[in-house]
């Protein structure tokens, strides 16, 4: 039997915190929860609630991570084999209107839960605009999921911090020189995991490892060559390829695809 979860995106953790029931096909009731979603940052098997995240670049030099956002266009979930998202919608009260916008809906691939954006989300504080407390999802075995990147949002609530870019993190290199990075990325990327939703389970987590984004660029033999660009205030900045370290849209968005996690928490 399928129970629903409400879940809200403000950057990527799950919080169960009620439930009511609906009635099923088959006279069996159907519970739904509330709870919460985020998208965020880790490292390595690290927690995700920290103020800054550590990457490798390919001279082995680190990279902190002290601010990252994302415009992301759609959240995927996937069912557990068999399950048919449009019967569990079916049989629920799970309506997308005005007090439930961000409703999830099903793809044509029938065993796809989709939450439609866009959004904009800070990865470090799981924050999100518009935010997103009211998304309904199904007790069950998820197998995976994807996020969508999105060219624009409506707007940037954090203080256009990030310009026209879908991924934006600013931190420091290793010898502490300040670093921006800015990508126009459109990329789906891939969430690994199984995950199964059941009563006791407060957090669902769509984690980014930052560990490996960097590892096949030369960062910061790049900025002590000359070869990134640099800001007047003297912030080096990793762009497009529109310098001399290049593919960076390319070798970042590359390692993006293998870096997400499925993961639940009871916290």
């Amino acid at each position: 039997m399928f129970r629903l979860f409400t879940l809200s995106l403000s950057g990527l953790l799950l919080v169960a915190s009620g439930c009511v029931g609906t009635e099923t096909g088959n006279g069996q009731k159907q519970k739904q929860h509330t709870a919460k979603v985020e998208l965020r940052l880790t490292d390595g098997d690290g927690p995700f609630a920290n103020e800054s995240f550590v990457g490798t670049d390919s001279d082995g030099s680190q990279l902190t991570i002290t601010n990252a956002w994302a415009s992301v266009d759609r959240i995927d979930l996937r069912l557990a084999a068999g399950v048919s998202c449009s019967e569990v919608l079916a049989t629920s009260s799970v309506v997308a209107d005005d007090e439930d916008p961000f409703a999830p809906t099903c793809t044509d691939d029938d065993d796809i839960l989709r939450i439609e954006g866009p959004f904009w989300v800070d990865l470090m504080t799981g924050e999100s605009e518009p935010p997103l407390d009211m998304v309904t999802l199904p007790d069950g075995t998820y197998l995976g999921g994807s996020v969508k990147l999105h060219p624009r949002t409506p707007a940037d609530p954090f203080g256009d911090v990030a310009g026209d870019a879908t991924l934006a993190a600013d931190g420091a290199l290793a010898d502490g020189s300040a670093f921006r990075m800015a990508l126009r990325l459109t990329d789906v990327i891939p969430f690994e995991g199984e995950v199964d939703f059941a009563e006791g389970v407060a957090s669902l987590l769509l984690l980014l490892d930052v560990e490996s984004w960097f590892a096949e660029l030369p960062v910061t033999a790049c900025a002590e060559d000359g070869d990134l660009t640099v800001d007047p205030d003297g912030t080096y900045v990793i762009s497009d390829g529109r310098d001399g370290c290049v593919s960076a849209s390319r070798v970042i968005g590359d390692a993006l695809k293998l870096s997400g996690r499925l993961a639940a928490s009871d916290e």
